[in-house]
């Protein structure tokens, strides 16, 4: 027995090892990377500048509006219509684009639950 040893390439698919060999006992990976350095001034047109980090840090400034609800469902209410006014008027409302629909969904229906409250506890 000995060790095998492999380029890998960034474009390889990763794959689960779901049936291991009974006489595996253990498995090394070693990751070399090779760091370049580019001036301020000079434009990257490397494959390597699109690597992990970069990709993570781009996601984070990306910014998303909140999605509004179907006025085509059956249990679309008066509370609903105020959700859908309130992502109308509130231009300035955006979420990181790394939210879950469902969260940001959450986020708002919270203001949309302390208008409703004001509202319907306001004296007219």
């Amino acid at each position: 027995m000995g060790t095998e040893t492999f380029d890998a390439s960034p474009y390889d698919q990763i794959k689960i090892l779901t049936d291991s060999d009974p006489s595996l006992k253990f498995v090394t990976i070693d990751v070399e990377t090779e760091l370049t350095t580019h001036s301020k001034d000079e434009p990257s047109t490397s494959a390597t500048d699109n690597n992990a980090f970069t990709i993570l840090m781009t996601s984070q400034t990306l910014k998303i509006k909140p999605p509004k609800l179907s006025d085509e469902k059956s249990n679309f209410t008066a509370k609903s219509r105020l959700y859908n006014d309130l992502i109308e008027d509130a231009h300035e409302i955006e979420f990181p684009a790394s939210l879950a629909t469902s969260e940001i969904t959450r986020r708002v229906m919270v203001i949309v639950d302390a208008l409703w409250y004001i509202d319907g506890n306001h004296e007219k």
